[in-house]
């Protein structure tokens, strides 16, 4: 197809881009658009981004404009996907809560440029018990905890470990007995470091009653207790033995 036919197509499509750009049909016809190798490019992210300002991270939530937002990160320039971008990086939160947009914040922890990468690690950081405790953002948590190395690991376990006034224990506990974020405990005491692993069995080991009575708590106390056993983190007998020591005045 002649590419004067092709930027016919897509200036009609400018007649209504926030209604294509989510159909279920026609949000493919612009996956197309944005993967086209122009010789002579039409504005195309010019108009796009004029009819969707504002309405990005809305975009990015919806099932198939995910997809498109997910495509113009790939295949757009650095300049054109800006303000897509900058949009998504204002609402962080909100749309690595929703079943579709939790992919669109993964994705820029994969693939974005290191301030942007930075942008969304900042904010699990700061958000990090109430998105471990969401059935969508806590896959965004554990993609944070995969690419952002020990300092990552270690800022979140001290998020998880501050005691709240209106709570009686720890936000590392309620985590643990949760259906979703019991599996970001477990990735915590699997991947961390064998100081943060001995930090969390020895903040665990204080609430084992509550967390062995918990249909997913008990999966977090049989972890520790197996650590333990394989000598990973120091058994409660060494802990008490330890502090017997420590007690001995001489």
């Amino acid at each position: 197809v002649e590419e004067e036919l092709k930027a016919t197509l897509v200036t009609e499509l400018f007649r209504k881009i926030p209604d294509t750009i989510v159909h279920k049909y026609a949000c493919h016809v612009w996956q197309k658009v944005f993967e086209i190798r122009w010789n002579s490019p039409p504005a195309v992210m010019t108009y796009v981004n004029a009819a969707l300002v504002g309405q990005w991270h809305q975009v990015a939530l919806d099932e198939t404009g995910s997809l498109v937002v997910q495509n113009i990160f790939e295949n757009c320039s650095e300049q054109e996907k800006r303000p897509v971008v900058m949009e998504v990086l204002e609402h962080v939160v909100a749309i690595a809560k929703g079943q579709w947009g939790n992919w669109v914040i993964q994705h820029v922890l994969e693939n974005g440029i290191p301030s942007d990468r930075a942008k969304v690690l900042q904010a699990v950081m700061d958000e990090a018990v109430q998105m471990s405790l969401d059935q969508f953002s806590s896959k965004v948590v554990e993609k944070a905890l995969r690419i952002g190395g020990v300092e990552v690991m270690g800022k979140i376990i001290q998020k998880l470990s501050i005691s709240q006034p209106s709570r009686p224990r720890i936000p590392l506990v309620d985590v643990a007995s949760d259906q979703y974020g019991n599996y970001i405990v477990q990735y915590i005491l699997n991947n961390s470091s064998d100081e943060q692993r001995e930090v969390c069995a020895r903040l665990i080991r204080r609430h084992m009653v509550s967390l062995r009575g918990s249909k997913y708590g008990q999966k977090v106390a049989f972890m520790v207790e197996k650590f333990a056993q394989d000598g990973a983190i120091p058994s409660e007998h060494d802990v008490h033995r330890q502090r017997r020591k420590s007690s001995v005045r001489y």
